[in-house]
């Protein structure tokens, strides 16, 4: 049964339908932009992982250099002269 009242319900389950939309739209929008900001922060995140890797491995090879520095001859000899001399006070 139809009565004066029924346009104006209709025009609010419609604005309620319209408003409801936007917010969809909106919510899509933002969960496209979230997923956006994950894939960047992945790439960021292997980029840095890859970096650590060689930068671990620059340190390796240093501290390589390092040891068979110290093993030599000539680094022994030059540790004793130095010995002698801080201990002569020169």
């Amino acid at each position: 049964m139809p009565t004066s009242s029924m346009p104006t319900v209709e025009m609010i389950h419609r604005c309620s339908l319209v408003a409801a939309l936007h917010d969809t739209d909106v919510a899509v929008a933002r969960s496209h932009e979230l997923a956006m900001q994950v894939v960047i922060l992945r790439i960021e995140l292997a980029d840095h992982r890859a970096e650590r890797v060689a930068l671990r491995a620059e340190l390796d090879a240093s501290r390589q250099l390092h040891a068979e520095i110290r093993a030599s001859r000539a680094y022994r000899l030059a540790s004793k002269v130095w010995s002698l001399r801080r201990a002569v006070g020169g």
